[in-house]
C-alpha cells in the first residue's frame, strides 16, 4: 500500500465524514464521485493559498486517500535520472498506476501535479486534459486532482474549463 498522510483516518464508510463548513460543497463532489452516475469518475479541487500544504487534512475531512506527487515521485527516482521529461501520456500512466495500487480509499485525493503539468506544451496539456475527463474511466477509485487556485495557466482551456464547471467536477475549496 501507498504511504497515505491521512492513514490514520480508519473510517472505510466515507458517508460518515463530518462535512463542517467549505468541505460541503466537496463532499457533494465526493458523493458525486461514488455515487456511479459518472462515466469518468474525476474532478478538480482548486485550493486557495493558505491551504496549500494541508491537503492531507483536507483528505482526512473527506476521509478519502491522500497523495502528494511529488513526494510519491522523488521516492520513485534513481540517481540516474537527470531529466524527468514530462509528456502527457506519461503522467497519465502514473495516475492510473497510482489509482490501480491498492488503497483502502474509493478516492484518491492527488497534489502537487501543477509543477508537472506547467512543464507540458499546450498541446500535451490539452491531451492530459481532454483524458482526465472524458476516458480516465474503468479505473478502481475516483480521482480528485488538488491544484492552487493560482495555477490558472496549467487548467484547461476555455471551452474545456467551462465542461469541467458545468458538470460540477471543478470545486474550489472556499475558506
Amino acid at each position: 500500500m501507498i504511504p497515505n498522510e491521512a492513514s490514520w483516518w480508519e473510517d472505510s464508510d466515507e458517508k460518515l465524514v463530518s462535512t463542517e463548513g467549505n468541505a460541503s460543497l466537496v463532499r457533494e463532489l465526493v458523493d458525486r464521485l461514488l455515487g456511479g452516475g459518472l462515466y469518468t469518475r474525476t474532478a478538480l479541487l482548486l485550493l486557495p493559498h493558505k491551504w496549500l500544504g494541508r491537503e492531507a487534512e483536507v483528505a482526512a475531512r473527506l476521509g478519502i486517500g491522500y497523495i502528494n506527487y511529488q513526494d510519491w515521485k522523488s521516492k520513485e527516482l534513481t540517481e540516474a535520472h537527470t531529466f524527468l521529461l514530462y509528456s502527457s501520456e506519461r503522467l497519465l500512466n502514473e495516475i492510473d498506476d497510482l489509482c490501480s495500487q491498492n488503497q483502502p480509499y474509493s478516492v484518491l485525493f492527488l497534489s502537487s501535479l501543477d509543477l508537472p503539468l506547467s512543464s507540458l506544451n499546450l498541446q500535451h496539456r490539452h491531451a492530459f486534459w481532454e483524458f482526465l475527463f472524458a476516458a480516465f474511466n474503468k479505473r478502481p477509485r475516483a480521482l480528485i486532482l488538488a491544484l492552487p487556485e493560482e495555477a490558472v495557466d496549467v487548467l484547461p482551456k476555455g471551452s474545456a474549463l467551462d465542461i469541467w464547471k458545468s458538470t460540477g467536477r471543478l470545486v474550489r475549496w472556499s475558506d
